[in-house]
């Protein structure tokens, strides 16, 4: 089956990278183009990669329950950046949609969306799907992607964002899909949250080698090859991990942000916020990872 690329807007380059710099600071998603699509690919095949499994069992548990709010011929999925699809076996599985629910994947790594499809081949040979290749952290383009479905048909819309700590950590994230979604839209997220007493546990993943490989993309496309990464750090006042580079002078870059909420309370303050309202919020204390339903207001 032919699987159709559309490129919405315009994907950050150099002088981005340069003026995210001048506050020492070098968003993953300069790292993920290109080769870093393979990368990510490395981390997960890797077995101690167990922040992913961990959120995995928050999406197929929050998966059953959304059947119960969405679902028939005019429903349409929007996942916000696949990765590697793990989670289409079981979107589309047993617990899962019907393969005749069209499938939309929108990532800024053209090297993501071929792993996406090669990985999941079997599935989107029978699922209508289509392709996106854009930042949906740039303002304009997802709300250009949805206008762009909708003169095509206008169907419910059920967006995932799911194992996006990083993408959530940004809070112009959020603000940007609740005003590109329709009145009665839903939004379908997945977290790891913090959890004090296993904070090592939390942070681990963040210091694997693969992770690290990843971040390297990015220091190098800016310039920086010589320094030390710092064993990763939580930051209580924003609740979000983050992972630090110093270069030999000492100066320090911040190479990557992940959101980890402390409650459901916090979460769904989070989410009204932005005209999002919460319709279930279920936490997982063994993977302490919360699967959220919510719907624009």
């Amino acid at each position: 089956m032919e699987h159709e690329l559309r490129t919405i807007g315009k994907i950050p380059g150099n002088v981005e990278l340069a003026e995210y710099l001048k506050n020492k600071f070098i968003p993953i998603k300069f790292c993920y183009p290109n080769e870093g699509g393979d990368r990510w690919h490395e981390l997960r095949r890797n077995s101690e990669y167990s922040l992913g499994e961990r959120e995995l069992i928050a999406f197929r548990d929050g998966l059953k329950k959304i059947k119960e709010y969405v679902g028939g011929s005019s429903l349409r999925i929007i996942h916000l950046g696949p990765g590697d699809g793990i989670e289409l076996p079981p979107l589309y599985g047993k617990e899962g949609f019907s393969l005749d629910t069209e499938y939309v994947g929108i990532d800024i790594s053209k090297q993501m969306i071929s792993n996406t499809i090669r990985l999941n081949k079997l599935i989107l040979e029978k699922v209508p799907s289509l392709w996106y290749l854009t930042d949906i952290e740039t303002e304009g383009n997802l709300k250009d992607i949805l206008s762009n479905l909708d003169e095509k048909t206008k169907k419910e819309n059920l967006m995932l964002l799911t194992n996006q700590g990083v993408l959530i950590s940004n809070p112009k994230t959020l603000p940007i899909i609740s005003n590109s979604m329709k009145k009665g839209d839903y939004l379908f997220i997945t977290l790891e949250g913090d959890d004090p007493a296993r904070r090592d546990e939390v942070l681990a993943t963040y210091n694997l080698e693969e992770v690290r490989n990843i971040l390297k993309v990015g220091l190098e496309r800016a310039g920086i090859t010589e320094g030390k990464f710092i064993p990763t750090r939580f930051n209580e006042k924003l609740n979000q991990a983050e992972v630090y580079f110093e270069q030999k002078n000492g100066k320090k870059i911040l190479c990557l942000t992940s959101y980890k909420p402390k409650s459901k309370e916090q979460i769904k303050e989070r989410l009204e916020e932005n005209k999002l309202k919460t319709i279930f919020v279920d936490y997982f204390p063994e993977s302490h990872s919360y699967a959220i339903l919510c719907r624009r207001q």
